[in-house]
């Protein structure tokens, strides 16, 4: 009886261990990943200054990728990420208000620790808009200034699955931080009027802003 037990457990153990590899490989064949979650940076620089009374600045974060090869536990994606966010704050008797979105090209280099878990390393160039304003009470229109400029981002973190591996749809909880940096803009404010108008006012000269430095990130992600 107790040979029966022994061959029973060890036959067991074989088909456990035979089936570790097949599902760890049948994760790593869903292609699709799908991102939300939430960017916080910290910008030291100080035209930052007039927009937020702190030195963060936290983003809405979106994303998709596609893994584009695979050799074992290593796998490459790219895919689009597109975070977008706000700040503003009291100036005397202004307030200052400032939008910053970034549209980013993503490569990533996972690898695949167990079947639920993986590391990852991420390089992603792209473009951010932004829009400052101050609100005065005394001008007609509020005085702003638009601007583009080149962003890239690097970071690592980890991932860990929450659902079941062997199910064909996944979610996971995905943590990271790193290094985004932007070259430095000055900013000149005017009055939004038309270009034939431009002229009867002045502009506002303010401190360059550069929205660079250390951030964080908090994400769920889905793939299939």
């Amino acid at each position: 009886m107790r040979t029966k037990l022994l061959l029973f457990v060890m036959l067991q153990a074989v088909a456990a261990a035979a089936a570790f590899p097949a599902r760890a490989e049948a994760e790593r064949d869903r292609d699709w990943q799908g991102t939300i979650g939430v960017r916080a940076a910290l910008i030291k620089d100080r035209g930052f200054d007039p927009f937020s009374e702190r030195d963060a600045f936290t983003q809405l974060s979106v994303g998709a990728s596609r893994v584009m090869l695979r050799q074992g536990p290593l796998a490459v994606a790219a895919g689009a990420a597109l975070d977008i966010g706000s700040s503003e704050a009291p100036v005397r008797s202004s307030q200052a208000h400032l939008d910053l979105d970034r549209l980013s090209a993503v490569l990533e280099l996972r690898y695949h620790v167990i079947t639920r878990c993986y590391a990852f390393g991420r390089v992603a160039p792209g473009a951010l808009r932004g829009k400052a304003e101050f609100h005065d009470p005394a001008p007609v229109v509020p005085l702003q200034t638009r601007f583009t400029a080149l962003s890239v981002d690097a970071s690592a973190g980890v991932a860990g699955r929450l659902t079941d591996a062997r199910t064909e749809f996944g979610v996971w909880l995905v943590a990271e931080g790193g290094y985004g940096w932007t070259p430095s803009h000055a900013l000149s404010l005017g009055p939004g009027f038309a270009a034939a108008d431009s002229s009867k006012a002045g502009t506002l000269e303010i401190q360059g802003l550069a929205a660079r430095g250390v951030f964080g990130r908090a994400s769920v992600a889905f793939t299939y």
